[in-house]
């Protein structure tokens, strides 16, 4: 008898496969590796029940762990809106490569939504990634969104990263807060990189819309996971040119994404609040170690860019 998995295309498999697997399961992407999509898709869809009971459930969008593979595949199917996969030109192919050798797995499709006549890949790898917690003070807040209205004056591209869920603000901290403020700013632009579906990207409701929103979240498919969180920060990192460190504290994503970028060995830069506060005190202790450049202004990061590539 013949697999109706077998009978749909690439994209197809792949947003199935972003249905019931989150992105950056390594046992997942070995299967793929050996068995190829369609065959993983089977052996998963054979053993779902057994699944759904393990104890490592929470590695899967549980919702829909249950579903048929033709209602799955069906489902996929209606998806393909906004939907990139390799070779697609969208693709950040440079970006996920990197991504790919620091043993992190590449999604298995992404969703993007764009502000026309925006193209994405002139801001994959140019975008200064800001990144801060969400115990923050005013300074901090008001000093993201001139940060970011500045770099945005001066054409520069930010990266932005929100969290999951209602509580997006707080997962999120200072990079949330620069999401909101690319999205009202008119001279700003750049990237948003949420949990969100692109049909329902929650961050922007009350703002209006960033030049790039991405998610590896399929539309429909609530996912509000702290490892996602994590595994969208590394795709923060690796998607940026530098990184933009401001009141931080030591939430996961952040020393996740701080990591990634110290590993691709990109510049890292901080502004700290006052030497005694709090959410500064990260900052100052990555700055004292060499690993973050201080910064005060959007002309010190520019002008800090600007030597290292000559």
């Amino acid at each position: 008898m013949l697999d109706p998995i077998n009978d749909h295309d690439e994209r197809v498999l792949r947003i199935a496969l972003a249905i019931i697997a989150r992105p950056g399961d390594a046992d997942v992407a070995d299967c793929v590796d050996h068995r190829g999509l369609a065959k993983t898709l089977r052996l998963l869809a054979d053993h779902r029940e057994e699944l759904a009971q393990t104890s490592r459930r929470d590695r899967w969008t549980r919702q829909h762990l249950h579903t048929s593979p033709d209602k799955l595949l069906s489902a996929a199917a209606e998806l393909t809106e906004h939907s990139v996969i390799p070779g697609d030109p969208w693709w950040p192919d440079q970006q996920i490569t990197a991504l790919d050798r620091l043993g992190v797995t590449p999604p298995w499709c992404l969703w993007i939504k764009t502000r026309p006549p925006i193209d994405p890949t002139r801001i994959w790898g140019r975008a200064i990634a800001v990144l801060g917690t969400g115990d923050h003070t005013g300074y901090g807040y008001e000093n993201t969104r001139r940060i970011v209205h500045d770099l945005g004056h001066q054409r520069h591209p930010v990266a932005a990263l929100t969290g999951p869920g209602p509580d997006h603000l707080r997962y999120g901290g200072l990079s949330a807060v620069a999401a909101y403020a690319l999205a009202a700013d008119d001279t700003a632009t750049g990237l948003v990189i949420g949990t969100d579906p692109v049909d329902t990207p929650s961050i922007l409701n009350r703002a209006g819309e960033p030049a790039v929103y991405l998610t590896t979240t399929p539309p429909g498919v609530t996912d509000t996971g702290r490892d996602l969180l994590d595994y969208h920060a590394q795709l923060h990192a690796a998607l940026a040119r530098a990184s933009l460190i401001l009141e931080t504290g030591t939430e996961p994503h952040i020393l996740t994404h701080i990591e990634a970028a110290r590993a691709l060995h990109q510049p890292l830069f901080a502004l700290p609040g006052p030497a005694d506060a709090i959410p500064s005190r990260y900052c100052h202790h990555l700055i004292r170690r060499g690993h973050a450049r201080l910064v005060t202004s959007a002309d010190d990061l520019i002008e800090d860019l600007y030597y290292a590539d000559h």
